[in-house]
Formats: C-alpha cells, sequence, structure tokens
C-alpha cells in the first residue's frame, strides 16, 4: 500500500507550451512571426519553440511526421483554439489579411467589451483574437 504524505507538496508550473502539428513547420513559423510578433527561441528540423516578444507566451512546432508524440496525437485540431489577447487588434487584422490567412470572422466589438478577430493558422487552428475596446 502507498504511503500517504501528511503535508502534499506543492507544485510549481513554471510554463505552458501550446505545441501544434504542422504539415510545414517553417509556414507556421513565418505565420506567427508575421501575425503575431513570435520569434523563435529554438529552431530546428524537428521542432520550432515560438516566444511572444515579452517571453510569457510559448508556441511549439512538430511536424506531423514526428516520432516524439504518438500518431493518434497528431492530427488536424479539433474541439480546440488558442484564445490572445493583445493591444492593437487592427493591425493583427491586417497583418492577417497581408499574410493572406483566413479570417473566419473580421473584427467585430463585442457586447462584453472586447474587440474581436477569428483566423484560421496554416494548420487549421481556430485563433480567437482579442484587444479591450477603450
Amino acid at each position: 500500500m502507498p504511503q500517504v504524505k501528511s503535508k502534499p507538496t506543492r507544485i510549481h508550473t513554471s510554463r505552458l507550451i501550446a505545441n501544434l502539428f504542422s504539415d510545414n513547420i517553417q509556414a507556421s513559423k513565418l505565420f506567427y512571426e508575421s501575425v503575431l510578433d513570435f520569434k523563435a527561441e529554438f529552431e530546428s528540423n524537428w521542432y520550432i519553440n515560438l516566444k511572444s516578444n515579452d517571453s510569457l507566451i510559448e508556441i511549439g512546432l512538430f511536424p506531423k511526421s514526428t516520432d516524439l508524440i504518438p500518431k493518434n496525437y497528431v492530427q488536424s485540431p479539433s474541439g480546440v483554439n488558442l484564445s490572445f489577447v493583445v493591444n492593437n487588434l487592427d493591425e493583427v487584422y491586417e497583418r492577417a489579411v497581408n499574410a493572406n490567412a483566413n479570417i473566419v470572422q473580421k473584427p467585430e466589438n463585442e457586447f462584453y467589451g472586447q474587440r474581436r478577430l477569428l483566423i484560421e493558422d496554416p494548420n487549421g487552428l481556430l485563433l480567437d483574437i482579442s484587444s479591450r475596446i477603450d
């Protein structure tokens, strides 16, 4: 029988990386760099790590051919989206248009006090991008 600790240890989580699977990790890298100003922190042919300008947000890119993740988890995104809060939504929209991104919903002011844009990344993942309405 396993021993039970009288006082549980606290778990400190120091990073969250949203790993995406891509048919073309270079195209995905270019998309996130050009639309959201992410920068490659680590880059190889098997993985790219991108960070936001303030290094608080990380995105990892794996090729769909990776052997590091079980095949049944390397598929097109379904039932998930990434949400980003930015300082200038209209600039992001302009960049998305220039990057030929699939615009799902043009920027609109929402009842909850944010201006919101929905776009698709090169992997078919829905991105919900918003900024506060001042």
